[in-house]
C-alpha cells in the first residue's frame, strides 16, 4: 500500500515560524532559499512530527530566539498522510500553550485514524500505533526517503546497520506468519469441504428420493387436472346458487336498520306512555278519598249536582286514561317483544347463511388443493434438505 503525504503545518520549529506547504502536488516541488531558512528545517519537522526525533535523531526543539516574539507558543506540527484508504492525522506539541482541540498543547501527542482519536494513554503505545500506520521505522523512513545534505546514506551505514535495516525492508517474519495463517486457513476450509461433502451426498442421495417423489407428483397433477375441470364446474354452480338464494332472502328480508329504527320509536312511544302514566297515577295518588267525600257530600247538600257530577266524570276520565295507556303500554311491549325475536331471528339466519357460503368457499378451496399436497410436502422437505449447503 502506498504512503502518500498530504499536508504538512509548522509553528515554532528551529528556524521556523510558521509554515504550510502542500506535500501532495503534481510534479516536482522544489524549495529555494538563502541558509538559514529552514529548507532543510522542515524536512526535520517533518521527521520529528512522525517519530520524536529529527533528522539527527535529536528530541528536543530548540526555536531560534528571533522566531520567540509575543506570538511564539511553542512549538506544533501537524502533518496529514493517507495509506490504503484511510487519512491519518498527527499532531506532536513541545511546550505549545495554545489550544489544540480543547486542550492545552502542552507535549501531547494527538494521533487520528479516519477522524477518529487513538486513545492510548502512554506516549509509547501511540508511537507504535503510528509506525505501524506508517509501516516504516525511524531507520528505515531515513534511509528510504530521506536524503538531506550531511546525512548518511544506506551504503554509509555499517554492517550491522545495513543488515537491520534490510532485514525490515525484506523481513521474512511475515512470510512465516502468512504461511502459519494459510495453513490454519487451509485445514478450516479443508475440514469445512469435508462436512460440506458429507452434507452434499446426503442431499444428493435425498434429492434423487425427491426426484422419484416428484414424477409421482407430477403424475398425480396430471390426473387432477384431467378431473378440476368437471369439478370445478359443480363446485362453483353449488357456490352460485347458494349465493343466489343468499341474495333473495336477503332481499326479503327488513334491513338492519328498519328493525333498529322501529324499536327506537316503539321505545320512545313507551317512554311517553309511561310519563303520562305516572303523571295520572301521580294525580290520582294526591286525591283524598275522605276530602273528596267531604266535598261531594256539601256540594249534594247545597243541591250543586251538576258540580258533583263534572268531577265524579273527570276521575272516570282519569281512571279510563290510564286504563288505556296501559293497554298501549301492553301493546307496545307486545310489538317490542316481537321485534327483538325477529331481529335475533334474522342476525342467526344470517350467520348460518354465510356460514354455508364459506363453507361452500373452503370446500371449492380445499378441492383444488388437495391434490396438490404430496407436491408442496416433497418441494417443503427438499428446501429443508438442502439449506445446510446454501
Amino acid at each position: 500500500m502506498m504512503l502518500q503525504f498530504e499536508n504538512l503545518s509548522i509553528r515554532g520549529f528551529g528556524s521556523i515560524g510558521e509554515f504550510d506547504i502542500n506535500l501532495n502536488q503534481k510534479g516536482i516541488t522544489i524549495i529555494k532559499g538563502a541558509n538559514g531558512t529552514g529548507k532543510t528545517t522542515w524536512l526535520s519537522a517533518l521527521v520529528w512530527c512522525l517519530y520524536g526525533k529529527n533528522l539527527k535523531g535529536v528530541s528536543e526543539v530548540t526555536t531560534w530566539s528571533r522566531y520567540r516574539n509575543s506570538s511564539y507558543q511553542g512549538t506544533l506540527v501537524t502533518v496529514h498522510w493517507k495509506k490504503g484508504g484511510i487519512i491519518y492525522k498527527l499532531t506532536r506539541c513541545q511546550n505549545y500553550q495554545g489550544q489544540v482541540d480543547g486542550a492545552k498543547g502542552a507535549n501531547r501527542i494527538l494521533f487520528y485514524k479516519d477522524a477518529l482519536p487513538i486513545d492510548d494513554k502512554r506516549k509509547a503505545d501511540i508511537q507504535n500505533s503510528i509506525n505501524q500506520s506508517l509501516g516504516l521505522s525511524y531507520d528505515l523512513f531515513m534511509s528510504s526517503m530521506m536524503f538531506g545534505q550531511g546525512m548518511k546514506r544506506l551504503i554509509q551505514e555499517s554492517n550491522s546497520d545495513q543488515k537491520a535495516i534490510f532485514e525490515e525492508i525484506f523481513s521474512l517474519a511475515y512470510i512465516t506468519s502468512a504461511q502459519k495463517i494459510a495453513k490454519e486457513a487451509y485445514q478450516g476450509v479443508y475440514s469445512r469441504y469435508l462436512e460440506c461433502e458429507n452434507v452434499y451426498n446426503k442431499i444428493y442421495n435425498s434429492l434423487e428420493v425427491t426426484k422419484n417423489n416428484h414424477e409421482k407428483s407430477l403424475e398425480i397433477l396430471k390426473e387432477f387436472r384431467e378431473n378440476q375441470d368437471a369439478k370445478l364446474k359443480k363446485i362453483t354452480k353449488a357456490l352460485d346458487l347458494a349465493t343466489t338464494e343468499l341474495e333473495e332472502i336477503r332481499a326479503k328480508e327488513p334491513p338492519k336498520r328498519d328493525y333498529e329504527k322501529r324499536l327506537k320509536a316503539l321505545k320512545e312511544e313507551s317512554k311517553q306512555i309511561n310519563a303520562s302514566i305516572f303523571k295520572i297515577k301521580d294525580q290520582l295518588d294526591n286525591l283524598s278519598f275522605y276530602d273528596l267525600m267531604e266535598s261531594m257530600i256539601i256540594d249534594l247538600e247545597n243541591k250543586k249536582c251538576g258540580k258533583v257530577l263534572k268531577g265524579l266524570k273527570d276521575i272516570q276520565a282519569k281512571y279510563s286514561q290510564l286504563e288505556n295507556h296501559e293497554e298501549q303500554l301492553k301493546s307496545i311491549r307486545e310489538t317490542l317483544h316481537s321485534l327483538e325475536k325477529s331481529q335475533l331471528h334474522y342476525k342467526s339466519w344470517l350467520e348460518r347463511v354465510e356460514s354455508k357460503e364459506e363453507n361452500i368457499r373452503w370446500k371449492l378451496f380445499r378441492s383444488n388443493c388437495r391434490p396438490l399436497l404430496p407436491c408442496i410436502i416433497d418441494l417443503t422437505e427438499y428446501r429443508i434438505s438442502f439449506s445446510p449447503v446454501e
